[in-house]
């Protein structure tokens, strides 16, 4: 559908991409084309192709019965051309035989050499007839000019079973992208604020729109619209003492789906999820944040850039971060000059991703220590229970 596709934010046409073995891939160019901030959201090919050609071949359901004849029309006429041709070849390989033996028999009969050459000739000519006939009723065996009753009826199936017809191997990239463009004149996609939610606008020929929504994978759920619902929900679900494959179904029971192209949660998926959002005791019992911490969750829907960015900048050394002791969570330390940096470093990312990135907004500037306050009140409150010891 490339080149029919039109972003519902600028208007401009959408890109069509291909990155290794990932499906294609809808992209809106206008913040690369001006150097503007990006604001136009793309989605994966796969969900907006299921949906148009699902409207399509709904759109063609009730020309089946004209299709089958027309198809059955062209096939008769198709057959009607090759077995002209086939005719027509019958036809030139007689006459060349007819001149052979002309050729022959007009000849001296004292000049032996070339009776012989001449007798040759004939004698090719013939056997290339005789083939020609051969192969000539051998095509009328496998297609004869009129269509069987079997025939018919395939054909007839074939047409009200438009989907199977459409994934044939034997219907080409070139003839859907025909029918297509006969029928559809545009398509306008609008991300709902970079949401899984898209909006889909299919401008008929004829003038006439349709409206339709459909849902694109997003790599992280925090993009996700019912995302602070999920939280909840999986939140009071394990407080309840319910087990991950319980949780699990009662998720999908309700409407829930996880990121990519999954449909279903399972109980594997729960538990990271449980671990992933610090869901379980220690976040709520257990680990005390000291000031200017974060939780991963928390700091990534913070700055809006997705979990695994944030991961990245710990691998690299672009936060301050520790870790948990007993499960190991990660805990992010950022102030507001840290925030601000923060923020500057997912900027530079998203306009500039091709070129390197600055040491100012790369380097995190030094935590501070524990107050001297804090220190001393530490030493006196360790003196006065000296003393209490001793007395």
């Amino acid at each position: 559908m490339g080149g029919l596709v039109i972003c519902g934010g600028c208007g401009i046409r959408m890109q069509v991409r291909y990155t290794g073995t990932q499906p294609g891939r809808y992209d809106c160019g206008r913040h690369l084309r001006h150097g503007y901030e990006r604001e136009c959201h793309g989605l994966q090919a796969p969900p907006l192709d299921e949906l148009v050609v699902q409207e399509l071949l709904r759109a063609l359901e009730p020309a089946a019965l004209e299709l089958s004849l027309g198809a059955a029309d062209d096939i008769q006429r198709e057959r009607k051309r090759l077995a002209l041709h086939w005719q027509q070849q019958l036809e030139r390989a007689g006459y060349e035989a007819q001149q052979a033996e002309r050729r022959y028999r007009a000849v001296d009969p004292e000049n032996r050499l070339v009776a012989r050459t001449l007798e040759q000739q004939w004698e090719q000519a013939l056997c290339a007839e005789r083939q020609r006939q051969e192969e000539y009723d051998r095509f009328l065996q496998q297609k004869p000019l009129e269509l069987t009753d079997s025939e018919k009826k395939r054909i007839r199936a074939l047409a009200n079973d438009l989907p199977t017809l459409w994934r044939s191997a034997t219907t080409t990239v070139v003839e859907r992208k025909e029918i297509l463009r006969c029928l559809v004149e545009r398509i306008v996609v609008h991300v709902q604020e970079n949401t899984e939610y898209v909006d889909v606008t299919i401008h008929w020929a004829g003038g006439f729109a349709s409206q339709h929504q459909i849902q694109r994978p997003v790599a992280e759920y925090h993009q996700m619209r019912d995302y602070d619902r999920l939280v909840e929900r999986l939140h009071a679900l394990h407080e309840a003492d319910l087990t991950a494959a319980e949780i699990a179904d009662r998720l999908n029971q309700e409407g829930f789906h996880p990121t990519g192209r999954r449909k279903t949660f399972y109980a594997m998926t729960v538990r990271q999820l449980l671990s992933r959002w610090q869901l379980t005791g220690e976040r709520y019992d257990q680990v005390k944040l000291d000031p200017d911490e974060w939780w991963l969750s928390d700091l990534a829907r913070k700055l809006s850039v997705s979990y695994s960015t944030l991961r990245r900048w710990i691998a690299l050394g672009w936060v301050h971060c520790r870790r948990t002791p007993q499960l190991d969570y990660h805990l992010v330390w950022a102030d507001a000059g840290e925030l601000d940096r923060l923020r500057g470093l997912r900027d530079h990312g998203r306009k500039y991703p091709r070129l390197p990135t600055p040491c100012a907004l790369t380097t995190p500037k030094r935590r501070p220590s524990k107050t001297k306050s804090s220190k001393n009140s530490k030493e006196r409150s360790s003196r006065a229970n000296n003393a209490k010891a001793t007395a």
